[in-house]
């Protein structure tokens, strides 16, 4: 279990990246409550703290003049170092959240901030049009590295939402160099906003994914231009170098759900070897989630729905996947369920060898009586198990996030995933 309380108005971390390393899994979050600062905490292989790589400082102590920050992603660079972004506020602008990038120094342990990064550690952009006087975040980073052939050097993509209202926000791409500099290689300036026909601006979470050969997955929910109030469900695709694939559904641009009668969220996704898309999506307070399969062209393909909230997806090589969900709120069986099962197929056979016939339930009653979500918030690959990280409400602290590791790997049927220093792919995707 990982509860963080740094005083006595931080009783809840929310995690949003877990990082594999080659010996260590780093879990980046926020410390919420009263307090907004990252954080992030390192494991070794048997589950214990590596306390000299994990991060619990205020912000100040991080960023000079830093007020606040939230750690919303985050990866390894080529050179093996701890990459973080989210959004950081500073003393004179508290109001506006800056997008940030910033490299920590493994080899120097904890918040230590690698000074050959960017300015001094740390990338902020207050000054592109979008971030000048709107409030920005990271949501998501990838980075398309050489072994793709896409790219000469290793180029990072940001996922940023710049916001308008409330409720709505624009999404851009920011090209950086790996260490730190806008790309102008990137769609010739570094910047490339994410729009469709038909659409004015996106409603809630936004996923980035890249596949074996660079090319750039964006799951988003965009508002209708005609009804500002309901969000749908698109998939879009870039080239390496910037624009919309036409490769991919003629233009780029793939609608996945558009309808009038509900607003759609975007949850997960994951680009599987093989090339296809697994994209998990739910209804804005609905009772059901599910995942549906896209195929390299942009066909959309079958769809599994689930009676769960919405799912988390990993991948785990021949056409297996694993996906975690937690039950309704209303299900007196509250708790946490995987599944094991083919998207290879179009009825998604359970995989009899995980679990009970393919499924595995499990709950973190720290509250007994109540009903408790057991939310699962990321769902990552560790040495081919699936590691999972989520929030589970009690009444003393508040909340507590929790870290569950499953005994069941995948042994790659080619020997080849998805890793973090190269990509592999099993065939030649169109």
């Amino acid at each position: 279990m990982w509860e963080i309380v740094q005083g006595p108005t931080a009783l809840d971390t929310y995690t949003t990246a877990v990082v594999p390393g080659d010996r260590e899994l780093f879990l980046v979050g926020t410390r919420g409550a009263n307090e907004n600062h990252l954080a992030w905490r390192a494991f070794d292989t048997g589950g214990s703290e590596i306390a000299g790589l994990s991060c619990e400082l205020p912000t100040s102590l991080i960023f000079p003049f830093g007020v606040e920050s939230r750690g919303l992603a985050a990866d390894l660079s080529d050179s093996g170092q701890l990459l973080v972004a989210g959004a950081v506020t500073f003393l004179g602008s508290e109001a506006t959240e800056r997008a940030f990038i910033a490299r920590f120094n493994r080899q120097a342990g904890g918040c230590t901030l690698d000074g050959e990064f960017a300015s001094a550690g740390l990338a902020f952009f207050d000054d592109l049009s979008f971030c000048d006087t709107e409030s920005c975040a990271v949501l998501g980073l990838a980075q398309i590295r050489r072994a793709t052939l896409a790219v000469t050097d290793t180029r990072m993509i940001l996922l940023i939402r710049s916001q308008v209202t409330f409720s709505k926000g624009r999404l851009f791409l920011l090209g950086l160099t790996a260490e730190g500099a806008i790309d102008n290689g990137f769609d010739g300036n570094g910047v490339l906003e994410i729009v469709a026909n038909g659409t004015d601006g996106f409603s809630g979470e936004a996923h980035l994914a890249l596949d074996a050969r660079g090319r750039i997955y964006v799951l988003a929910a965009p508002f209708k231009e005609s009804d500002p109030t309901d969000s749908d469900l698109y998939l879009f695709r870039y080239l390496p170098g910037g624009g919309l694939d036409g490769a991919f559904s003629g233009d780029g641009v793939l609608p996945i759900v558009q309808s009038n009668a509900t607003d759609s969220t975007a949850d997960d996704l994951h680009i599987a070897s093989d090339g296809k898309v697994l994209a998990s999506a739910g209804i804005l307070g609905g009772t059901s989630s599910f995942v549906r399969t896209i195929d390299p062209a942009g066909a959309s393909g079958s769809t599994l729905v689930l009676p769960l909230l919405p799912a988390q997806i990993a991948g785990q090589g021949n056409g297996l996947m694993v996906t975690s969900s937690e039950f309704l709120p209303s299900d007196p069986s509250d708790g946490l369920r995987t599944r094991r099962q083919s998207f290879a197929t179009s009825d998604f056979p359970l995989d009899p060898s995980w679990g009970s016939g393919g499924i595995a339930d499990h709950d973190f009653d720290y509250d007994p009586g109540d009903v408790e979500s057991d939310r699962p918030d990321h769902l990552e690959l560790w040495s081919g198990r699936p590691v999972i990280v989520g929030i589970s409400p009690s009444s003393s602290p508040a909340q507590v996030t929790y870290i569950l590791r499953l005994e069941n790997s995948y042994i790659f049927a080619d020997g080849f995933e998805q890793g973090r220093a190269t990509l592999w792919s099993s065939f030649v995707t169109p």
